[in-house]
Formats: structure tokens, sequence, C-alpha cells
């Protein structure tokens, strides 16, 4: 267990302070009253706050899917298959469907892409949807699952994609809007510890903030609740980094709404609960929200492209899970969102190794360390190759896939007057400038690593050759005073012999 930051300890502490100061008479002035002035304020708050995060009349959300994304480069591939084959038990026995995963097998070294396979269901119990493909029953699904749809997918010629399409239960959709329509408090938070500063020193975090970060925690536990049932079968290149805390998979959340407009109209803006959309998490008036007058694609906040929300207006009639979950959408976009959050992986990596690199390079030239900086150029080469292959399969397949996300061009963003974004033109756009930005920082590094190692490989070389000629002086030494010492001998036999 993490210990608390100092940060997460004050705020406890002022919390304790700010309830022990409320049940106290009240002051009129000092310390304590001052005290008992922020919990009042904060009551006040709290509930216009909760007037605020109300939805329109007759407005409402549902919660019915998420997709979650993990990528094997071609070099994993075998592993991936060995999951799945694993998750599904297909491996030594005949079964009906493992000629699928077969069939994907054949064509993934070719240098085709596109195209997807379904692996296979898991369900808590009773029976999927269809009964196409294998059925796993793992009982410890959580109770807000209905059944997960497992599928595989060419993204490029060296990129594979396992995608984990989650169908909830109606008690998802309860869970959320109950974590929504609960009361909250504002946050204050000391800054110091020293009582006396507390009455000027001090920042607060709002009801509607709080209730945003309770929604989104609870989604993300949600899905690192899947992930953990996953990561056994299906450990790629996401579940791989060191982030046991939080949810580490790409994901595209889908919404169904109810009575609530949509378009980037002014009209229909005005008509939608601002702060009943920003506590539930979604910013439909940012830079990173896309929008037409039937669906809604906004990124989280935080956490760049990771996670996606997909909102789909509900039909007037009612309809099986299956087939109001836009599949055709997430599979015509997942080429370009999965591409867009491996780069910003790939950045990650980068920018966390950088500024240590330049500072190697630029002050370290030791020798003790000369295994680490040929590892680091190692990785780095290995970095290099992957940026390197993304960027020309992308290249060739650039036509591909803009022309799979044309009907995304309906989808803008207007948030700059005059100059609307579409969807399909911000992620492929993306793409381009991020790798070539990633792999020309990348491979400076590589060869500058090169460069380093060159030096520390001379300078090597010429210590070598010094030691050697100095180990070769103190022979010669050595040997002439042993002649010296048994020079009489020698001469006593140089005698004889003549």
């Amino acid at each position: 267990m993490h210990a608390p930051e100092p940060k997460a300890l004050r705020t406890w502490l002022t919390q304790k302070v700010l309830a022990w100061a409320a049940i106290l008479p009240r002051f009129r002035g000092g310390m304590i009253g001052h005290l008992q002035e922020i919990v009042e304020h904060n009551r006040t708050a709290a509930q216009r706050d909760k007037e605020r995060c109300r939805p329109a009349d007759g407005a409402n959300i549902e919660f019915r899917h998420f997709r979650l994304i993990e990528l094997f480069p071609i070099e994993d591939l075998d592993t991936m298959v060995k999951g799945l084959r694993s998750l599904f038990q297909l491996e030594g026995r005949d079964h009906p469907y493992q000629h699928h995963l077969d069939e994907f097998e054949e064509r993934a070294d070719g240098l085709a892409y596109g195209g997807w396979t379904l692996v296979g269901t898991i369900i808590r119990s009773g029976s999927p949807f269809v009964v196409s493909s294998p059925v796993r029953l793992i009982p410890d699904l959580p109770e807000e699952v209905q059944q997960i749809s497992i599928i595989e997918h060419k993204v490029l010629p060296s990129l594979f994609a396992v995608t984990a399409d989650v169908f909830l239960t109606d008690k998802a959709t309860s869970r959320l809007r109950s974590i929504q329509s609960a009361s909250y408090f504002p946050e204050v938070t000391f800054h110091h510890w020293n009582p006396r500063k507390w009455i000027n020193l001090y920042s607060t975090k709002g009801a509607d903030a709080i209730t945003r970060d309770a929604v989104t925690s609870w989604i993300d536990g949600l899905r690192l609740r899947i992930e953990v049932l996953l990561k056994p079968f299906a450990c790629g290149h996401f579940l791989n980094t060191p982030d046991e805390e939080n949810s580490r998979l790409p994901a595209v959340e889908t919404y169904r709404l109810i009575n609530v407009p949509l378009g980037v109209d002014s009209e229909r803006s005005a008509r939608r609960s601002t702060g009943w959309w920003r506590s539930l998490g979604f910013h439909p008036s940012g830079l990173e929200s896309f929008e037409s007058t039937e669906k809604l694609l906004s990124w989280t906040e935080s956490g760049g492209f990771r996670v996606a929300r997909l909102c789909l207006a509900k039909a007037p009639e009612a309809e099986p899970v299956v087939e109001y979950i836009d599949t055709e959408l997430l599979n015509d976009m997942l080429g370009a969102f999965a591409i867009n959050v491996l780069i910003d992986s790939l950045e990650g990596d980068l920018v966390k190794a950088r500024r240590k690199a330049y500072q190697h390079l630029i002050f370290g030239l030791r020798f003790g360390l000369l295994s680490r900086d040929i590892r680091s150029v190692r990785a780095l080469s290995r970095r290099a190759l992957v940026m390197k292959r993304l960027q020309i399969e992308f290249e060739a397949s650039k036509d591909l896939i803009s022309d799979q996300m044309k009907h995304l061009s309906g989808m803008v963003n207007a948030a700059i007057p005059n100059k609307p974004r579409s969807l399909d033109s911000v992620l492929m756009n993306g793409i381009e400038w991020k790798t070539k930005l990633v792999e020309q920082h990348v491979t400076l590094l590589k060869e500058a690593f090169s460069e380093h190692l060159s030096v520390l490989n001379i300078r090597l070389m010429y210590r070598l050759q010094l030691a050697i000629f100095w180990l070769t002086l103190a022979y010669t030494v050595l040997t002439l005073l042993a002649v010296v010492a048994v020079w009489p001998q020698l001469k006593e036999v140089w005698q004889k012999f003549h």
C-alpha cells in the first residue's frame, strides 16, 4: 500500500477540522468563526451545484457499453494467439469455431491489413446474445456486466488489436445515475500545517468537480476490474505498463441519451444542462468534443486520446442492446484511434527518458556505466524501429483508413468560431504530425547514444592499448632482471657449449 501524499493528508486533516468546527456553537469571530463560515459557504455551494448538475426536464442518460483496446506488434503475435486460445480453451481439442483463429493467423503475416474476427464471448451466466463463437463462463464478472465479446483486428500490417466489447446491464446505468445525483460538499485543503495560516491559505474544490471525479473514478474502476480478468490472456503493449491502481487500456464508452438534443448550433446547445454534462465528465463545448445531430464523441479531460465517450441518441422504440451499439462506427474509427493512442504512449515513454538521457549524454562519460548505455541504445533502437515501421505502414494505409472514416466528417467541433474541425481530419492529422515529431526525437536520441558509445569505445581502446604497453614494458623489465639474476649460470653454460 502506498503512503498517502502530503496534499491528500492535508485534505483529510482539513475535513476533520471543519467537521469539528461545524458541531461547535456559532462563533462570531476568530479562527473558529472563520472555519464555521467556510462550512456554511460550502453548504450553500453544495446545494447550488446540486441544482446546477440536475438534467433538463425529461433528459437522462444510459450507460450501456464500453470497448477496451489492447495492441500487439507483430513480434508478439504468437503471445496474442496463444493467450486467446487459452482464454477460450481451444488448445489440444477440436472446436467447431477454432478455424476462425486459424484463418486469422494465416492472414496475419501478410502485408495486407484490415479485417476482424470474433474470437469468442465471455458470460457470467445464461447464454450470449449470438451463439456463433466459443463461449467462456466466468462467474466472477462484475454484476454490471452482461457479456464481453472478444474480437481481434489487423490494424496495420505489423499492428494487431484485441478489443473487448463489454455490454452492461441496467445496474450500470442505475449506479451511474446514483453517483451523479448524490450530494457532495466542496473539498477544502489547507496549504500549511500551521493553524495560524489556515484562515488565509486554503483552496476549495467545487462540488461539481467532486461529482465528476466520483463518476469517472467508478467507471475507471469498472474498466480496471475487466482488465484484471483479461490480463492473463491478452497482455500486450498497454497492460505491460507498471500501473496497478488505474485502468490502462484505451477505451471507448458508449452512452444513450434520452431527450437530449445533439448538434453544434446554438439553439440545441442552449437547451442542454451544462452542469449536468460536466458532472458526468463530458465537455461538449471543449476542443476535444465532436458532434452531429445523432452522435457526440468527447475525449476525457485528462489522458489525451486514451478514453473517448460516444453518445448516441436513443431511438423511440426499444431495441436489444446489440442493435443500438454502433459497432460499425467503433470499427471504422478503431485504426486511427488505436494508432493515436499508441503514439501518445510512445511519446510518454520518450518524455520520461528524455531528460535523463540528455543529462547522461552531456555530463557523463563513465566506463562503469557502459553496459547501461548499451541497453539504452538497444531500447532506443527498438523504439526507433517501431516508430519508423508505424510511419511507413501508416503512409501506405492512410488512404484506406481515411476512406473508412469518411462518414465521421459529419461530426464537427465548433469551439473555435468560423474554424470547424471534423473528427476524421483531427485523427488523421494528429497521427501524421505526432508520428514525425516522436520519430525525429527518438532517432536523434538513438544517434546521439550511438556516437556516445563510439567515443566510449575509442577511449576504451586507447586505455586498453596503454595498459598493454605498460604490461609489455613491465614483463620486459622483469625478464631482464631475471636474466641478470642468473647471468653467471648462463655464462657458464655458454662457455661449456663452446
